[in-house]
């Protein structure tokens, strides 16, 4: 028997996936998917009436393709334009992050000294500009995730941006979720209940423009961005003290250069980093395994549009369905990018 190893796909609730075909001797190992070809007679009878190795090479070779289309989790289609984002405030779309409390809309800001955040539909029409009332000095990403309170979902917000790599210390921001309809009209709100987190590095001053919030085991990850690769750092939330500076812990180095946004999807399973004109992503079939461990294993590059298209794409961030991701540029009246992800048995969630 020769057997072809891949992937698992992904069920509604998850968890991996196998799609068993009718092969006697197929191994269907927890998270894995075999493809088995038995050496039996019928098999034997089929070389003999067709002695063609090329034929028989080509039928593997298709063969081993649809199953890898359906068994992949990481391979997606090609963008759909969701409507270009309707604001001219936003210039320098840096961040993107889907919210979890409020269907169809999604959080972005303008790279820079800051304190507004955009929420807007996922076809781009600004449904309001929210303070944090915070001084800021260049944030650079947004994720949305659990914290302290179980029954609301927080804004993250990452000022750890220094053009010059002189920072050693950075700043996050977290505020509740407020509520917010798709059909409400653009109007300026102050954010309530805003916490200020400052960290420190232990071995220096960096530039990061990437952070992951891990929902499963409640760590925060900053990905700095260097030319010769990246650092990983972490730090759980229950260390994170809004009265005192904290220093977050080295997880390792990544061999991805210039990291200029990321994101990890609300059941963890999958992870994405990326800059102007490439992306990659990680499957982490088992959430309780560490997320700082899945980003040092290889990786699998996915579609962004990039440039000249998109001039300096740095958001992403994928559905609450696991069903595709999204991206955006810096520019103004940037198109709002979604790319279905293949083998999903859900249709997307915009709203």
């Amino acid at each position: 028997m020769g057997a072809g190893k891949l992937p698992a796909p992904v069920r509604a609730d998850g968890r991996p996936q196998c799609q068993r075909r009718s092969f006697p001797t197929c191994d269907y190992s927890q998270g894995n998917c075999y493809i088995c070809v038995t050496t039996g007679l019928s098999v034997k009878i089929f070389v003999r009436l067709f002695a063609s190795c090329c034929f028989i090479f080509l039928a593997i070779t298709a063969l081993s393709a649809s199953a890898r289309t359906s068994c992949d989790p990481l391979l997606f289609d090609q963008p759909q334009n969701l409507g270009e984002m309707q604001s001219t405030n936003i210039t320098e779309a840096s961040g993107l992050a889907l919210s979890w409390r409020n269907p169809g809309v999604v959080w972005t800001h303008n790279d820079g000294s800051t304190d507004v955040l955009y929420a807007m539909t996922t076809g781009g029409r600004l449904l309001g500009k929210y303070h944090l009332n915070r001084s800021t000095e260049d944030v650079e990403d947004i994720a949305v995730g659990p914290g302290p309170s179980a029954d609301r979902t927080y804004v993250y917000a990452a000022d750890i941006g220094s053009n010059n790599s002189s920072r050693d210390k950075v700043k996050i921001f977290r505020v509740p979720e407020p509520e917010i309809s798709t059909t409400q009209q653009s109007d300026k709100f102050d954010l309530s209940d805003v916490d200020s987190f400052e960290l420190k590095y232990p071995n220096g001053a960096f530039d990061a423009e990437c952070l992951l919030i891990d929902s499963i085991s409640r760590e925060l990850f900053i990905i700095t961005k260097e030319a010769d690769g990246a650092t990983v750092f972490k730090i759980a939330f229950d260390q994170m003290d809004a009265n005192n500076t904290k220093t977050v812990d080295l997880v390792g180095r990544i061999a991805f250069q210039k990291v200029s946004g990321g994101a990890v999807s609300r059941d963890g399973h999958f992870i994405a980093i990326r800059r102007e004109d490439f992306a990659q992503a990680w499957y982490r079939a088992d959430v309780n395994e560490s997320l700082g461990q899945t980003l040092l294993d290889p990786a699998t590059p996915i579609p962004v549009v990039g440039p000249p298209i998109e001039p300096n794409g740095e958001g992403i961030t994928f559905l609450l369905d696991d069903s595709g991701y999204m991206t955006v540029s810096e520019g103004v009246n940037q198109p709002i990018y979604f790319f279905p992800r293949l083998g999903s048995t859900v249709d997307p969630e915009f709203v």
